[in-house]
This record gives C-alpha cells, structure tokens and sequence, in this order.
C-alpha cells in the first residue's frame, strides 16, 4: 500500500491449497516482505543463451537456464536452504516468469521458517503446472495458436520476445485493442513479427477500430485488413492453415477472452 505503510502482499497460488493474501504487522516480517515486493522489479541479466543473474539481495542468486523451461538455482541467500541447488520447471513463458517464480519461491521460503511447511516437492509441481489464462496460452496445437491478452508496453515486448524465441518463422496476427491502451506501439513492434495481419472490431463498445489498426499496421510496412470479430477470426485461421503459419490472438484481454469464447464453441 505504500513505501511507509505497507500492510500486505499479493502471493500467487502455488499449490490448490495455499494461496496467500495476508497483512504483516510485524515490523521484522513487514520490512523483509516490503523488500521482497520490490524482488520482481529487478533487472533480469543474460550473461549469456542460457545463463542469468538476478540480484534480489546483496547476493546475486545465480540459475542456469534450459530452453524447455527448467531453471536451477545454484546459490542464494534464500531463507531456507531447502530451496536452493534445486532444479524448477515453470509452465509459463517468458524471462519475467522466472523472476516471478523465484520471487514465490523466496516468499514461501520466508513463510516456511514461520509455521508453513511446504516441501521442495510442492513447489516443483505448482510451478511446472500453474498457468494464467490469456497470458501467452496456447488454445490450439495444429495449427498452432496463442493468445495473449498482454496490452501495455511491457506485455507486448514479452510477447515479442517470446515469439522471436519460440522456434517458429511464421506469424500471422489477428488483433484487437481498447482504447487508452499502446495500440500505436503495439502496431510497431508488432509489425516486425507479424507477415499479415487481421485487425478487429465488435468485441466491446471501446474497441479501437479495426480500420484505424490497419492503417497502423500498414504504416509501419505489414500487410493488414480489417473487420468484424468473427469474421477476422475465421480469416485468419485460413491464412494459418494455408499458409502454415502460427496464430497469435493479442492486443487485449477483453478480445482475446471474446476470440477463445469462439474457439470453444466452434471447437
């Protein structure tokens, strides 16, 4: 709640039967969280293809990463030893998701030296399986689709680099923005993974429309058209089946949630 006045934390879910969304009241416990709150705004540094360094206290812990999502931790200053020199696999995509899972790991951590017994074990299965709807969710194999609800400028460029990582050479967008939200620079970084774009409209009453989109994407040099929901999704599942590219669903959550609906219906 404030630098001065900090009251709670918001922890993930790690297992179906912890989640924690507590108040600290006291001071010892409250400044170490308070510090740990701030763990997942640091920089996250690739020494190199498969190596990074978080620095989350004074002791930089150091994890070594593969590239079907295992991180192991080599040293840290972790509240419970229990926790380091292990291997992790996390579900999710993305360098910001392994700053994100030490972070649990760390409040769990805490949490286990107070009264909370949670075993190497528990935490290996919650992270290998935890997974948030519309973020960088994979709803269709063959073709392949993913749809990302990411809509501000750190969420497209965690987009962007998770596609230019995930082995794929072939993109074709179907996009659908709010109003109030980066769409200008969705458009433009977009633009240089995308080969066609489907631009849409109709999901919700603030939509931008699909046309101004377009000329967005035309603009910095992508081939786009424009249309109704629906209609764009089903155009652009032909382009992706004819032309054996992926199917990235992006630029809100309201259109991608809007676009997944129509995939269960039509399944």
């Amino acid at each position: 709640t404030g630098k001065n006045n900090m009251e709670g934390i918001d922890a993930s879910i790690v297992d179906n039967q912890i989640c924690i969304m507590t108040k600290m009241y006291d001071a010892s416990i409250r400044l170490k969280v308070f510090d740990l709150y701030f763990f997942s705004c640091e920089t996250l540094e690739q020494t190199n293809q498969t190596n990074f360094t978080i620095s989350l206290t004074e002791t930089p812990l150091k994890i070594s990463v593969a590239s079907c999502g295992e991180i192991y931790i080599v040293s840290s200053d972790f509240e419970n030893n229990a926790y380091v020199n292990k291997l992790y696999k996390l579900k999710m995509c993305g360098k910001h998701q392994i700053v994100n899972a030490v972070t649990a790991i760390e409040i769990l951590s805490i949490l286990n030296n107070i009264k909370f017994k949670i075993s190497y074990d528990h935490i290996y299965s919650a992270l290998s399986s935890v997974s948030v709807e519309l973020r960088t969710e994979i709803v269709r194999y063959d073709p392949l689709v993913i749809i990302d609800g990411g809509h501000n400028i750190a969420g497209i460029n965690s987009l962007c680099e998770i596609l230019r990582n995930s082995g794929e050479e072939r993109f074709v967008g179907l996009i659908g923005m709010v109003k109030g939200k980066a769409y200008e620079y969705a458009a433009e970084k977009l633009s240089e993974i995308f080969e066609y774009v489907f631009c849409a409209e109709g999901f919700i009453e603030n939509n931008i429309p699909a046309e101004k989109l377009c000329d967005l994407f035309k603009k910095n040099n992508c081939p786009a058209e424009y249309c109704e929901y629906r209609e764009a999704l089903k155009k652009a599942c032909n382009y992706s089946v004819e032309n054996s590219a992926a199917l990235i669903v992006c630029g809100s959550l309201y259109f991608c949630s809007a676009v997944k609906s129509e995939f269960l219906i039509n399944s």
